[in-house]
């Protein structure tokens, strides 16, 4: 490229990101119309990945659906799934390891710790992993590989038109909504699932450019492949009130089944990564795995839509309902537990529409007169086991209620989703998707990482001199102390340092007004000694959740029964917004080195940020416990792992649990002599 090609190509540039900066201006308009090309292009992925599922489908079983899978030769069903595992695990370990697994919980933290920002090449990656493992018999979905490549295509085009944080997150969800819209036909139900789930925040600047993208993407869709229902359901019709019973049953059993869905991924995981094996062998293993159960159970293999359509209208024999109930939980967690792509909402459906057929053979048979056929209940199991998995009832229901337009079915949907959430919510606090993230330190609540004062203790902010008194001390001296004292409560104390009780503020208030009789009470009257504490080793998060989420302003913290200082509220803030700040730089950071694979060594007002091999002495040990702040005056923002190949892997932020492995890389932030210090160690 010669150098007047290159001013002119600068030029441009300028041009076009000074429009972009105007257009910025008018909020409104400006969401509006990027959302739209987000949903454009996000259906048009959708259509793609429909497209080259498909196209997999035939590649290796010469058709699509389950019936395919079952007329394949034996060896076949061994050998393709543990081919497109080995494939698919290779791709992901060697690009991009945030298209492992289900890829929802990968958003959602991006919206809750990188404010919406994902690597250009994870939609890419994932695409290709989901195709392969979901084309090859691996048991999966291609819903949620469709939210987190429609998600990655909103962050991609927020970071290329230099959006703000605040907006780069509605895009991400922009195109999570587009990429459900796009699959189920669901323009509402996209746009809530997103809202719901993703973004967890239903103000109108954030849902109204989501509902552009979910719109646009359907009629991308329905452009391609017509207006017609993922699933063409019968019509239904409410039989007796005595049905609301058993539809409560169905959310009942879809709750149940939910719950144990959740626990057995994690636990499977867990199991596949514990194998000393290379990430892609291990993905392999699982493949070949799904592919003996296919030998038994070809209809557990892939999307498994074909299924589901067949229990919607009653074609499966009752004793193999309850059998693909189990098999469908087996293979699906054996293909995502071992590192293969694939979503958890078609599975979802599946389970509860073999759950609820189950249930509803069983009502049919008893009360054939007083109950509607099993394929009813089919269609409401199916909305209940979503709510069941992802906590999220509203998209659920929305998205059966889309699929069937039929107003009757609205009423034992409504309650059978419900009461499968909250039992499998009793059983099981975190959905499929939180509880990967709670797995990795992150707390999200509203699209937000709450748990950033998890690895807080409490020493770091405990003030060590509160007003303490004595039990027999008379309350006017107690009332008088805290008249001349900063501070929300008066500590009872014995002479051993015990804590007898708290007097807070508000009581002593009448007694400043003069209000009560002070001569015949002592401190020990009007201490609460239930006042809630927390011990010396505790965390800040429980500080937190002891102060009521701010309605104490302070708290004693104890050492055996033994007052050793308190906790006040404005402190708590101040750390967290510091913790945050932290955070958000190592984010940051970790962005940067992906886009560039640079190591940086910058200035940041007189400090600098370097990426530094890890001293000897530190391998082996946490963060924690190489305590770098306080023995080189420096914090670590990130740690560079090796990866299998021996070279450097991502940047990830790093916890008070980190482990410095030998051949790792640390981003330090601090001093330039203090960091030329820790070079030279």
């Amino acid at each position: 490229m010669t150098s007047r090609t290159r001013r002119r190509h600068h030029r441009l540039a300028a041009w076009f990101y000074w429009l972009n900066a105007r257009a910025k201006q008018t909020e409104s308009f400006y969401m509006v119309v990027v959302a739209a090309m987000v949903g454009a292009v996000a259906g048009w992925v959708a259509v793609a990945f429909r497209q080259a599922l498909a196209f997999f489908e035939d590649l290796f079983w010469g058709g699509s659906g389950t019936a395919a899978i079952a007329a394949a030769p034996l060896h076949l069903k061994l050998v393709v799934p543990a081919f497109g595992g080995l494939v698919a695990g290779y791709i992901i370990w060697r690009f991009a390891s945030e298209a492992k697994g289900h890829g929802v919980p990968e958003v959602m933290a991006a919206v809750a710790t990188r404010g919406g920002r994902m690597r250009p090449r994870v939609p890419i990656v994932k695409a290709i992993a989901s195709t392969l493992t979901i084309g090859s018999g691996g048991s999966a979905g291609s819903e949620g590989p469709i939210v987190q490549i429609g998600a990655g295509t909103g962050s991609v085009l927020g970071q290329f038109l230099r959006v703000g944080e605040r907006r780069l997150r509605t895009l991400v969800g922009c195109g999570a909504a587009a990429g459900i819209a796009a699959i189920f036909n669901a323009p509402v139900a996209g746009a809530l699932f997103a809202v719901e789930v993703i973004i967890g925040d239903f103000r109108v600047p954030q849902f109204s450019p989501i509902i552009i993208a979910s719109v646009t993407a359907t009629v991308v869709s329905r452009g391609v492949f017509g207006a017609e229902p993922v699933f063409h359901v019968p019509a239904y019709e409410a039989v007796s009130s005595v049905e609301l019973l058993i539809y409560a049953l169905v959310g009942l059993s879809a709750g149940v089944v939910g719950s144990t869905f959740t626990r057995l991924m994690y636990w499977t995981e867990d199991r596949f990564e514990s194998l000393p094996l290379p990430p892609p062998l291990v993905t392999a293993l699982g493949g070949l795995s799904v592919g003996l159960l296919l030998l038994v159970l070809p209809d557990v293999a892939g999307v498994g839509y074909d299924t589901i359509d067949a229990a919607l209208h009653g074609r499966l024999a009752p004793k193999l309902l309850f059998l693909l109930v189990g098999g469908k939980l087996l293979a699906v967690c054996l293909t995502i537990g071992s590192g293969g792509s694939g979503g958890i909402f078609a599975p979802s459906l599946y389970l509860g529409a073999m759950t609820g057929g189950a249930v509803g053979w069983a009502a049919h048979t008893l009360l054939p007169h007083a109950t509607a056929p099993p394929g009813a209940y089919a269609l409401v199991g199916m909305g209940a086991m979503l709510g069941a998995v992802t906590h999220g009832p509203v998209s659920a229901m929305l998205i059966i209620f889309e699929m069937t337009s039929d107003y009757l079915i609205i009423l034992p949907l409504m309650l059978a989703t419900t009461i499968g959430t909250v039992v499998s919510a009793a059983l099981h606090r975190n959905s499929m998707y939180t509880e990967k993230l709670e797995r990795r330190g992150l707390k999200v609540m509203h699209g937000h990482d709450v748990n950033l004062l998890g690895s807080v203790p409490v020493e770091a902010v405990m003030q060590r001199n509160p007003v303490i008194v004595r039990p027999e001390t008379p309350l006017a001296q107690v009332v008088q102390r805290a008249l001349h004292a900063d501070t929300e409560a008066v500590y009872v104390v014995d002479r051993e340092g015990r804590l007898h009780g708290v007097i807070t503020l508000r009581q002593l208030n009448p007694l400043k007004a003069g209000k009560l009789e002070l001569d015949a009470l002592v401190a020990e009257d009007l201490a609460d000694p239930h006042f809630p504490r927390v011990p010396l080793g505790a965390s800040l998060d429980e500080v937190l959740y002891e102060m009521g989420g701010g309605i104490r302003e302070e708290i004693p913290v104890v050492d055996d029964g033994r007052l050793v200082g308190v906790v006040k509220l404005q402190d708590v803030i101040r750390r967290y917004n510091r913790e945050l700040y932290r955070r958000n730089m190592a984010e940051q950071v970790a962005h940067a080195m992906w886009a560039s694979h640079d190591r940086p060594t910058e200035e940041l007002a007189g400090y600098q940020v370097a990426d530094l091999p890890a001293p000897g002495e530190l391998i082996g040990k946490t963060i924690a416990e190489a305590d770098v702040r306080r023995r080189y005056g420096l914090t670590v923002l990130l740690v560079r792992p090796p990866d299998e190949g021996g070279t450097l892997g991502e940047p990830r932020p790093a916890t008070p649990e980190t482990v410095i492995e030998p051949g790792s890389w640390l981003v330090v932030y601090g001093p330039p002599e203090r960091i030329e210090r820790f070079r030279l160690l």
